[in-house]
């Protein structure tokens, strides 16, 4: 009887031995980090907190659907929830700003101000500035924008629209002001 006790009691020990780091995962900070695997190691750890609670905030919202919740409870919980929430994506933007010098929402903000202000750029420029490369159909000569008629070759290469008068080039296949099919008559 008592060796079955003792028997019992060392496999019981062994198992919860062996077990032990299955049920209790634990994440620890390696010795070896220096500041910045640090921060990214803290980023990747408010990452996972912050994908714990949206996944929490889903289960809650199922659960109050099905039934198994109050209207008070739920609402309490879920106001927790995303006060935890917000104070993890607080800190994700702090440590980003630590680590990059500024948040990736002002990287963003910078890229798209940037793009804008070219794409203003672009579209102040004068159409008299603007240079096409366009070529004589006939011979193959370059042309200044403002050309009807070639000057090596006497080709005329400006036409204008039937449908709304829009000078266009002999090259143009459709009207670039109404989008009517063009058809030059060379």
């Amino acid at each position: 009887m008592l060796s079955a006790f003792i028997v019992i009691l060392l496999s019981v020990g062994v198992m919860g031995y062996v077990l032990y780091p299955l049920i209790f995962k634990r994440e620890e900070k390696p010795s070896w980090t220096n500041s910045s695997s640090t921060v990214s190691y803290s980023l990747r750890e408010l990452q996972r907190k912050k994908e714990n609670i949206y996944l929490a905030i889903k289960e809650l919202d199922f659960d109050y659907k099905m039934g198994k919740l109050s209207e008070g409870d739920y609402q309490q919980l879920r106001q927790q929830l995303k006060a935890d929430a917000t104070l993890i994506l607080q800190q994700i933007d702090e440590l980003e700003k630590n680590q990059y010098g500024e948040s990736l929402e002002d990287q963003i903000e910078k890229e798209i101000l940037a793009f804008r202000k070219k794409k203003k750029a672009r579209s102040q420029i004068p159409a008299s500035e603007v240079t096409l490369e366009v070529k004589c159909p006939n011979c193959h000569r370059l042309l200044a924008a403002q050309d009807k008629f070639c000057s090596e070759c006497g080709t005329r290469v400006q036409f204008n629209c039937q449908n709304c008068g829009q000078t266009y080039m002999t090259t143009y296949k459709f009207c670039p002001n109404c989008g009517n099919k063009l058809v030059s008559s060379l």
